[in-house]
Protein backbone atom coordinates (compact mmCIF):
# COMPACT_ATOMS: atom_id res chain seq x y z
CA UNK A 1 0.00 0.00 0.00
CA UNK A 2 1.64 3.34 -1.17
CA UNK A 3 1.95 6.37 1.55
CA UNK A 4 -1.16 8.45 -0.25
CA UNK A 5 -3.46 5.32 0.52
CA UNK A 6 -2.39 4.43 3.59
CA UNK A 7 -3.13 8.37 4.62
CA UNK A 8 -6.62 8.04 2.82
CA UNK A 9 -7.90 4.87 4.51
CA UNK A 10 -6.72 6.86 7.94
CA UNK A 11 -8.78 9.84 6.92
CA UNK A 12 -11.84 7.90 6.23
CA UNK A 13 -11.13 5.76 9.77
CA UNK A 14 -10.86 9.36 11.37
CA UNK A 15 -14.32 10.88 9.40
CA UNK A 16 -16.20 7.81 11.01
CA UNK A 17 -15.29 8.07 14.71
CA UNK A 18 -18.23 9.19 17.06
CA UNK A 19 -17.73 10.46 20.60
CA UNK A 20 -21.00 10.75 21.32
CA UNK A 21 -24.28 9.72 19.89
CA UNK A 22 -24.21 12.24 17.03
CA UNK A 23 -27.84 11.73 15.56
CA UNK A 24 -29.00 12.05 19.72
CA UNK A 25 -27.51 15.53 20.09
CA UNK A 26 -28.74 16.81 16.26
CA UNK A 27 -32.07 15.19 16.85
CA UNK A 28 -32.40 16.82 20.46
CA UNK A 29 -30.98 20.68 19.00
CA UNK A 30 -33.47 20.45 16.30
CA UNK A 31 -36.65 19.94 18.73
CA UNK A 32 -35.10 22.67 20.76
CA UNK A 33 -35.22 24.66 17.54
CA UNK A 34 -31.69 25.08 16.46
CA UNK A 35 -30.34 25.01 12.92
CA UNK A 36 -28.12 22.34 12.73
CA UNK A 37 -24.93 21.39 10.04
CA UNK A 38 -23.21 18.09 10.03
CA UNK A 39 -19.85 18.90 8.79
CA UNK A 40 -18.16 15.58 10.39
CA UNK A 41 -17.25 14.21 7.01
CA UNK A 42 -15.32 17.80 6.16
CA UNK A 43 -12.43 16.45 8.14
CA UNK A 44 -8.87 18.44 8.83
CA UNK A 45 -9.83 19.29 12.15
CA UNK A 46 -13.66 20.83 11.16
CA UNK A 47 -15.93 20.77 14.13
CA UNK A 48 -18.46 18.27 14.07
CA UNK A 49 -21.27 20.66 13.55
CA UNK A 50 -22.51 23.89 12.86
CA UNK A 51 -25.44 24.91 15.16
CA UNK A 52 -27.81 28.33 15.25
CA UNK A 53 -30.51 30.05 16.95
CA UNK A 54 -31.57 33.50 17.65
CA UNK A 55 -28.54 34.95 15.37
CA UNK A 56 -26.03 33.41 17.22
CA UNK A 57 -23.65 30.10 15.75
CA UNK A 58 -21.81 27.86 17.27
CA UNK A 59 -19.33 25.42 16.22
CA UNK A 60 -19.37 21.98 18.11
CA UNK A 61 -16.86 19.62 18.97
CA UNK A 62 -18.60 16.67 19.70
CA UNK A 63 -16.72 14.57 22.44
CA UNK A 64 -17.39 11.78 25.21
CA UNK A 65 -16.46 12.45 28.44
CA UNK A 66 -13.31 11.15 28.66
CA UNK A 67 -13.01 11.91 24.56
CA UNK A 68 -9.82 14.40 23.89
CA UNK A 69 -9.19 16.71 20.99
CA UNK A 70 -7.07 15.45 17.69
CA UNK A 71 -4.23 17.25 16.73
CA UNK A 72 -5.90 18.36 13.75
CA UNK A 73 -8.58 19.68 15.68
CA UNK A 74 -6.33 21.76 18.22
CA UNK A 75 -4.93 23.51 15.54
CA UNK A 76 -8.26 24.02 14.00
CA UNK A 77 -9.91 25.60 17.13
CA UNK A 78 -6.52 27.87 17.57
CA UNK A 79 -6.69 29.22 14.47
CA UNK A 80 -10.66 29.81 13.85
CA UNK A 81 -10.83 33.32 13.45
CA UNK A 82 -14.59 33.55 13.65
CA UNK A 83 -16.57 35.94 16.06
CA UNK A 84 -16.98 33.07 18.33
CA UNK A 85 -14.50 29.71 19.24
CA UNK A 86 -15.17 26.64 18.90
CA UNK A 87 -17.21 24.45 21.71
CA UNK A 88 -16.01 21.15 22.99
CA UNK A 89 -19.09 19.61 23.91
CA UNK A 90 -19.12 16.89 26.27
CA UNK A 91 -22.47 17.74 27.77
CA UNK A 92 -25.77 18.92 25.61
CA UNK A 93 -26.61 20.41 28.89
CA UNK A 94 -24.04 22.37 29.69
CA UNK A 95 -24.06 23.88 25.76
CA UNK A 96 -27.80 24.86 26.07
CA UNK A 97 -27.70 26.60 29.51
CA UNK A 98 -24.79 28.38 28.10
CA UNK A 99 -26.55 28.86 24.75
CA UNK A 100 -30.33 29.98 25.80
Amino acid sequence: MSGGDLEREKMVFQKKRVDLDQRAVIARLEEMGFSVLNLSAVGHGCPDLLVGKDGKNFLLEIKSKNGTLTPAQIEFHKNWKGHSGVVKLQSLGDFLNGAT
